[in-house]
């Protein structure tokens, strides 16, 4: 819960009676949860380790502003980055027909028009879309946890 650190007024922990379970897991009662021992050198670190770890997160200083980008400007112009893996050619600004489903993601048809993405179709489906100022943010979320390319060399990483 990263917005707890920028706001710590909402952390769960900070509420009365202080940090609890993480209520989106499960947890045995009695000993640990690994069943491990709750004596001795090792468990003396692991509560060392959750003192500091329940260390309340500082209030960002009065003069602090925090930016929200989102929109045209948001980090993330695609939900989950799919769309960075279609097939692209640089001279059509466009993408093209492939048959390498391991290194594309073969569902867009997309093309670049003034700074905007449209897509006829995408992982929507076959509405089109519009992506505003595709190319032109101040940075991406490149999310490469959503596809697992597995390549030879360089040289086949390059091709196409």
């Amino acid at each position: 819960h990263l917005e707890w650190l920028k706001l710590p007024q909402y952390d769960s922990d900070g509420k009365p009676g202080g940090p609890g379970l993480d209520p989106t897991q499960r947890h045995k009662k009695g000993v640990g949860a690994d069943g491990g021992s709750r004596e001795g050198p090792e468990a003396d670190r692991i509560r060392e380790a959750v003192v500091l770890g329940n260390t309340k997160a500082e209030a960002l200083p009065q003069e602090t502003t925090i930016y929200c980008f989102r929109g045209r400007d948001g980090l993330t112009p695609h939900l989950n980055g799919e769309i960075y893996w279609q097939p692209w050619d640089e001279k059509t600004q466009s993408s093209f027909t492939a048959d390498d489903t391991s290194r594309f993601d073969l569902r867009f048809s997309c093309a670049l028009k003034g700074g905007d993405i449209e897509c006829r179709k995408g992982n929507w489906g076959s509405d089109k879309r519009v992506i505003e100022n595709f190319f032109g943010r101040i940075a991406y979320h490149l999310f490469f946890s959503t596809r697992k390319n597995s390549v030879r060399s360089k040289d086949h990483a390059f091709k196409e």
